[in-house]
């Protein structure tokens, strides 16, 4: 492991091309496990990536966006429970409003099309959300997440499509039933700065 990361940062600081610009996408999430509902719903991002071109095959991408998602109960959540939901005022649906930090691996292809995998650390800034008494969050705030796609490129932008899998618990209520989040998500990149000579 600190070979590898010896190796990173020594093509890092030989680097030949750095990139920077602006992301965006769509996409659908949900919660799965007991007490939430099957089905996706809609979400959205929008940040600020950059690249670094560790050799002809290989570029790392680092990324900061912004990621609100949308969530819902499923019909049996009072069953689970029981004891921490809403008597009054209970709705299914919720919402966070995620910060995600993805740090990428690229493995090139082809000349315009790559393989992307690597972890995302993702934080919740703020919920809204009223299923458990009083005011409490159903959901951790810190959530780790395995990321793995592809992604189209030209010389001025990308479109990518990825895969997030949950890999933390973020049940917040109680340690009998796991909660994963899960995300499919299309996005589209725009370059803003490139040092390519």
């Amino acid at each position: 492991m600190y070979l590898f990361i010896i190796n990173c940062c020594w093509h890092i600081g030989n680097a030949q091309r750095l990139n920077f610009g602006l992301k965006g996408g769509v996409g659908f999430s949900k919660i799965s496990g007991k007490g939430m509902a099957k089905m996706y719903c809609e979400a959205y991002s929008t940040g600020i990536y950059s690249t670094i071109d560790l050799d002809e095959q290989w570029r790392l991408q680092i990324e900061v966006e912004y990621n609100p998602v949308d969530l819902e109960a499923s019909t049996d959540f009072r069953t689970y429970y029981v004891a921490n939901s809403k008597s009054s005022g209970y709705e299914g649906k919720s919402r966070l409003y995620k910060l995600n930090f993805p740090v990428l691996i690229n493995y090139k292809l082809s000349e315009h099309f790559s393989l992307q995998f690597g972890p995302q650390y993702s934080h919740s800034m703020a919920t809204k959300e009223h299923l458990l008494k009083n005011n409490q969050s159903a959901f951790l705030k810190n959530d780790f997440v395995l990321v793995a796609g592809g992604q189209l490129n030209s010389s001025s932008f990308f479109f990518n499509l990825r895969y997030h899998y949950g890999v933390k618990n973020v049940n917040a209520i109680n340690d009998y039933y796991s909660w994963h989040s899960r995300q499919i998500q299309l996005g589209v990149g725009v370059k803003l700065f490139s040092n390519e000579k």
